[in-house]
């Protein structure tokens, strides 16, 4: 195995502005510094019915990098407005040969809680984040994460010699702000941050053959009209026309349930191997790796997961592939949403993890030196414009929530990150003077208000004192 080369994650030049004329929304972001020494590429994707982006575009389209942009629209696919892709895949077999070893990139819902911290040398790596650490900070949906072990066709490998894993996941392509290595989803934050409200979730992925054209293989939602249900692998041999739309691998061909009246599976995640390329799911040769949506009965027949991956390779025979826990998740309470495969190999497997893994960057490091500390907390207030207001230069790092200015939810977000980044909670940006005065005039700028907020409710009044007397004598 390599060396595990020590490369510098820290540098952060300023951020370049991105536009195509041919994305879904504006990008109002400026981009910074790739957080990965080797970025994994975004594959295309999907998102559910809940998610803010299917307003604009149906959640059976296929999208991609920049925007999102529709790669392939819901029409081309025989689906209507009303229907939800939520499994994709293409051929893998085009790239991937039964001798290769790879790690499984997935996603998960916003359920999803996570089965294990983040791997601890990772961590001290500076490396802190995988699914529990983001459902932790309600940004787990629109992530890709890559599981911290190597698998072959039949499962899990060993690295190194004697069979030990890690049973862990590590983010490798969040949903939004690391540089470029996301998926243009909201919220548009790095990783580190908190977030509140509902973010958008990603449930499906797959890497697209080079000509990023051809055969496609699809799975739609429980509740779409179109189609035949949501336990068959549907093909498409043509997504950019409908009519080309048929059954690849039918539930009964992988052991799924689909009679009704009565509950139905329903495949959420999944990646075809059509080893001859004939476009057919030839029995004992051609291989579907796949999960299963929450309250699917197979789930229940088998005491099995939805976080849990099967394969099938025919005959009316599925077969457990990777357990939840070995992905680092909760049998219980997780799901996962979508799935994929990177090469790798088991001699640069721990060094090529390192490098495709997301690192942390401190949102607010004005001084870049890797850190957050009292001079990022000072120039804060320089850099402030209010809503609305355009940020320039240097201070363009505080504009944590990407929508052009510095404002109080910017303030919010830096208070927290910088409150982890150092254990302390001594950014008090104010004086006492001034911070009387947020509490006493109606007329004091909006801006000192925002500072005096020091209990993040909202409004600046006598419950702030407490904590901010607490903030100024560092305790």
């Amino acid at each position: 195995m390599r060396a595990l080369q020590s490369k510098s994650n820290t540098i952060r030049p300023p951020r370049l502005g991105l536009a195509c004329a041919c994305v879904l929304f504006a990008q109002t972001a400026v981009q910074a510094q790739p957080h990965a020494v080797e970025p994994l590429p975004t594959p295309f994707f999907a998102v559910d019915q809940a998610t803010p982006l299917s307003a604009a575009v149906a959640p059976g389209s296929v999208l991609s990098k920049p925007g999102p942009t529709i790669a392939f629209n819901f029409d081309g696919l025989g689906l209507t407005a009303d229907d939800d892709l939520n499994a994709l895949s293409f051929n893998r077999a085009v790239e991937i040969s039964p001798m290769q070893t790879f790690v499984l990139m997935f996603g998960v819902d916003r359920e999803t809680a996570g089965g294990a911290p983040p791997d601890p040398a990772f961590a001290a790596m500076n490396r802190p984040f995988n699914v529990q650490d983001q459902a932790n900070r309600n940004q787990e949906a629109g992530d890709l994460y890559i599981t911290m072990d190597a698998y072959d066709f039949f499962g899990i490998i060993d690295s190194i010699g004697p069979r030990t894993t890690t049973n862990n996941n590590t983010l490798a392509i969040n949903q939004g702000d690391t540089g470029g290595v996301d998926q243009d989803l909201s919220p548009e934050l790095a990783p580190a941050v908190q977030e509140s409200g509902s973010p958008d979730n990603a449930n499906a992925a797959a890497y697209p053959p080079p000509a990023r054209t051809g055969v496609i293989f699809f799975s739609i939602t429980r509740g779409s009209p179109s189609l035949f249900g949501p336990a068959n692998v549907y093909i498409d041999l043509n997504p950019e026309m409908p009519g080309q739309e048929s059954i690849f691998a039918s539930a009964a061909e992988l052991g799924l349930i689909d009679a009704q009246p009565g509950p139905i599976d329903d495949i959420d995640a999944m990646i075809v191997f059509d080893m001859d390329a004939d476009n057919e799911f030839d029995a004992g040769e051609d291989i579907i790796y796949y999960s299963l949506e929450r309250g699917s009965p197979t789930l229940s027949l088998l005491g099995a997961s939805a976080a849990d991956i099967f394969k099938s390779m025919g005959g009316g025979v599925s077969e457990l592939y990777a357990e939840a826990i070995l992905l680092g998740l909760d049998p219980v309470v997780d799901n996962v949403d979508c799935l994929e495969l990177f090469p790798t190999s088991p001699s640069t497997l721990t060094q090529d993890i390192h490098d495709w893994a997301i690192f942390r960057v401190w949102p607010g490091d004005f001084d870049n030196d890797g850190i957050l500390d009292q001079i990022d907390c000072s120039a804060f207030p320089t850099c402030y414009t209010g809503p609305g207001g355009t940020v320039a230069g240097m201070c363009d790092v505080f504009d944590i929530d990407y929508d052009t200015d510095v404002d109080c939810d910017d303030w919010q977000y830096f208070r927290g990150v910088y409150l982890e980044a150092t254990m302390m909670s001594n950014c008090v940006p104010i004086t006492v003077s001034e911070f009387v005065t947020a509490l006493l005039d109606a007329a004091a700028p909006d801006e000192l208000k925002c500072y005096a907020d020091m209990n993040a409710d909202g409004v600046a009044d006598g419950r702030d004192i407490q904590p901010f007397v607490h903030a100024l004598i560092g305790s």
